[in-house]
């Protein structure tokens, strides 16, 4: 296998391959209104983007923070950008980046990933929120320690873009804001108590170590315009390189109603009390036990246990 070519790390967004460090995030959804004043601010706009090396130097920091027991977390707001097919038509931008799914929008196959919704005189309606059912040109979202960071940082965006000013460029579609929970799931893991992003693939030329039972994967299955094992497979526009796809899901995490399926319905097997077989369900569900432990060490359930 070739090695692959080295990656600049200061053309790629931070949340792509190393993903920004946060206690809590914020997703702008916007429609461009005027695109020739998006175009200027936009260019002042680019340098606050956080790049993949500031990412790295960031977690460095959060790492040097934590063996010297300092209190409290350093303030940090990372910010990302990403444009829907729609947002780059607006702009005038019509290049083939060779996406189906990219191209028509997650609207026009909502019913084949299966969400609820109706179908009236042959046209599917998902039941989504009705902010997502209009066009949505872009998505700002910033990450951080803190809301106070997240809010501060957000404001001076909307600010460069006059948002609700007038001679705006950009309005305001909705936002969305997500936060780590309290408690022992406050750090490192998600929101049903499993260890988090553990099941990330290595990415040649980035990650430096490849742990037991972790994938290699090349850097064109992350980034456009990078080597995959795939010849065949169509290059980017030069301006797309080093860029990748966002996918936004509004999922709702049950996790109560989670954990009450999980008492309900514990797997019994022999020397199991009702707690560990509730945890072991939960762990062949998820596919891991909550400390992260790898799924291989998770017992076999006897076929007329299944």
């Amino acid at each position: 296998m070739s090695t692959p070519a080295p990656l600049d790390l200061n053309n790629i967004q931070g949340d792509i391959l190393a993903g920004l460090p946060k206690k809590t995030e914020t997703y702008f959804f916007f429609q461009v209104s005027d695109v020739n004043r998006f175009r200027g601010q936009f260019a002042k706009f680019v340098p606050s983007v956080t790049t993949t090396a500031q990412v790295v130097a960031g977690r460095q920091a959060i790492q040097e923070h934590k063996s010297q027991n300092k209190e409290g977390l350093i303030p940090m707001a990372a910010v990302a950008v990403a444009f829907s097919n729609a947002g780059l038509i607006k702009l005038g931008i019509t290049d083939d980046l060779n996406d189906a799914a990219f191209t028509e929008g997650q609207l026009k196959g909502a019913e084949n990933l299966g969400d609820p919704g109706k179908t009236t005189n042959g046209v599917f309606s998902p039941d989504w929120e009705p902010e997502f059912k209009k066009e949505i040109h872009g998505v700002i979202y910033v990450a951080g320690d803190s809301i106070l960071s997240v809010d501060k940082k957000l404001i001076e965006i909307k600010l460069l873009f006059g948002v609700g000013l007038p001679g705006h460029s950009i309005t305001e579609i909705t936002s969305i804001r997500g936060d780590v929970r309290p408690g022992k799931e406050n750090s490192a893991h998600e929101h049903f108590g499993f260890l988090d992003g553990i099941s990330n693939p290595a990415v040649e030329g980035f990650d430096k170590t490849t742990f037991p039972g972790q994938d290699a994967i090349a850097p064109g299955f992350m980034l456009l315009g990078h080597e995959t094992n795939n010849s065949s497979k169509p290059q980017p526009p030069s301006w797309a390189v080093d860029g990748s796809f966002l996918t936004f899901r509004y999922l709702f995490q049950l996790v109560p109603e989670f954990d009450d399926f999980l008492e309900q319905n514990p797997i019994i097997l022999p020397g199991l009390s009702r707690k560990e077989g509730s945890e072991l369900l939960g762990a062949r569900l998820v596919g891991r036990w909550k400390s992260g432990q790898s799924r291989a060490r998770i017992p076999a359930i006897p076929e007329h246990e299944v």
